[in-house]
């Protein structure tokens, strides 16, 4: 993702996340899936491909902190086993 889309994803992060100090979580506040540049995605994925590398199809996101909805990137990790060939 080059570094244009990466500041409109920080942005729409800011708009559409609720921080949480206590824990550091980011609570994505509006739907679960969304549409960025013409493809409907989820929060988690598109904030991972941000801030990591992109996903091929099948592999899915875990959360460090168990809380589905937030979109912290220090929170969010490939969950290897899950991946599906």
């Amino acid at each position: 993702m080059d570094r244009q889309m990466r500041q409109r994803v920080i942005t729409l992060i800011e708009k559409e996340a609720m921080p949480v100090p206590e824990c550091g979580c980011w609570i994505w506040l509006t739907f679960e899936t969304l549409t960025f540049d013409g493809l409907e995605t989820t929060a988690e994925r598109l904030v991972y491909e941000a801030f990591n590398t992109p996903l091929l199809n099948g592999e899915k996101i875990i959360h460090k902190c168990n809380l589905n909805c937030c979109v912290n990137p220090d929170h969010l990790s490939l969950d290897r086993d899950t991946f599906q060939h």
